[in-house]
């Protein structure tokens, strides 16, 4: 089945022939992620009204997203998102590095929000220096504890 434009009809059938979750066993499960694209949306519509963004829950969303959608998550996230949050997902697209080159698209000429994109990195850069001394402070403290599980003792 050819999908040539996404809508009302026939958007469910589109998730369905592209859902690939081997761990899902019942239609729950395909539910359960397809409500995934309506928490990202919640959560783009209270970085619209209060101005506060939740980077890592919407990183992680979108991950898990594109983990069981594969590609067929952006034509899915931009049909259940309105138009006034299509800036903000763009910028957690290009971020992630997700959006499609090819073909061009009325996707391609979004402008991405700046200041999404802007605390997306930000927040990568802050988590990496911080990863790294939290990792040499727990290695030089449990470094006995981390042995003795290793070997069972």
């Amino acid at each position: 089945m050819k999908f040539y434009e996404l809508n009302d009809q026939n958007y469910l059938l589109f998730a369905i022939k592209f859902y690939d979750n081997p761990q899902a066993l019942t239609e729950d499960d395909f539910y359960d992620d397809l409500k995934r694209f309506k928490y990202v949306k919640r959560l783009l519509k209270r970085y619209e009204t209060t101005g506060v963004l939740k980077t890592n829950l919407i990183l992680n969303h979108l991950t898990i997203l594109f983990n069981v959608f594969n590609d067929a998550t952006v034509p899915l996230l931009f049909f259940k998102l309105e138009k006034n949050l299509w800036p903000s997902a763009k910028a957690f697209l290009l971020f992630l590095n997700r959006l499609p080159d090819f073909p061009k698209s009325s996707f391609s000429y979004i402008e991405e929000d700046a200041t999404c994109l802007e605390i997306c990195t930000a927040d990568r850069t802050s988590r990496r220096g911080r990863s790294r001394i939290t990792w040499t402070a727990c290695r030089r403290v449990n470094i006995e504890s981390t042995r003795s599980c290793r070997t069972g003792i």
